[in-house]
C-alpha cells in the first residue's frame, strides 16, 4: 500500500530530481525512492564493515596483548634467574671473607 505524503524540498534537490536520468528513473518518486533505498543500504554495509574493522582490530589487539604478556614473563624469569644467581655468588663471597 502506498502512501501519498506532501514535503517540501530545497531548490538544489528538485533541480538533482529534475536532471536526473529519465531513462534510468522515469518518474521522480522512483528516482526518491532508489536514492532512498540506495543510502540505507551503504549505511548498513558501511556499519558492518565498521564491526568487521573494529572486530579485525580486537583480535589484533589481543594477539599483541598475548605477545606483550609472554615476554613479560620471560623477562621476569630471567630477572628470577639473575637475582638467584646474584644471591648465590653473595652467599659465597660472605663465607669465603670469613675463612
Amino acid at each position: 500500500m502506498k502512501v501519498k505524503k506532501t514535503f517540501r524540498l530545497s531548490e538544489d534537490i528538485i533541480e538533482l530530481i529534475d536532471n536526473r536520468d529519465q531513462r534510468k528513473y522515469p518518474s521522480r518518486e522512483f528516482f526518491l525512492e532508489s536514492a532512498v533505498r540506495n543510502f540505507s543500504e551503504k549505511k548498513a554495509n558501511h556499519i558492518e564493515e565498521m564491526l568487521e574493522l573494529i572486530l579485525s582490530m580486537t583480535e589484533k589487539n589481543e594477539k599483541i596483548g598475548i605477545q606483550i604478556f609472554q615476554k613479560l614473563q620471560e623477562t621476569e624469569m630471567e630477572a628470577k634467574k639473575i637475582s638467584q644467581k646474584t644471591h648465590a655468588d653473595f652467599e659465597m663471597d660472605t663465607f669465603d671473607s670469613l675463612l
